[in-house]
């Protein structure tokens, strides 16, 4: 039976899209190592995301979408972050230095069409992500 548990966060999801011309190889690479430096070395990071982790995407690679009936997703990747509050990430992260720091680490490897979805989970199978709270939910 599933446990219908809210998690104590919210979490923010990138659905992204690799820079016209880059090959995936590229896209990933740059991602997972100059960007995620770069992510890490922006001022508050570390305070105001609880984990942020990257979703290589690799299905298309291997064919599954056409196993189970689908084209696949149009995105190259999923970044995902888990915070306390929205309201305190965004006024941190629409800081002007910050927003200018984004946009040039951006046209590195991102192209047009990213997306994003912000909510909270709710944990069916499974234990909680390890370190975070058990019973305060954050504000959404």
């Amino acid at each position: 039976m599933a446990s219908h548990a809210r998690q104590p966060y919210i979490r923010i999801q990138w659905f992204l899209k690799r820079k016209e011309g880059m090959s995936p190889e590229h896209f990933h690479a740059y991602w997972a190592k100059e960007h995620a430096d770069f992510a890490l070395s922006l001022p508050g990071f570390k305070q105001i995301a609880k984990r942020y982790t990257q979703y290589q995407e690799k299905a298309k690679v291997l064919g599954l979408p056409l196993i189970v009936g689908s084209d696949g997703q149009p995105f190259d990747g999923t970044a995902e972050m888990l915070v306390e509050s929205v309201e305190e990430y965004v006024k941190h992260m629409s800081q002007d230095e910050i927003v200018q720091a984004i946009i040039k680490d951006a046209a590195n490897f991102m192209g047009e069409g990213a997306h994003v979805m912000v909510g909270y989970e709710t944990l069916q199978l499974g234990e909680p992500v390890p370190g975070l709270p058990k019973d305060n939910h954050f504000r959404l």
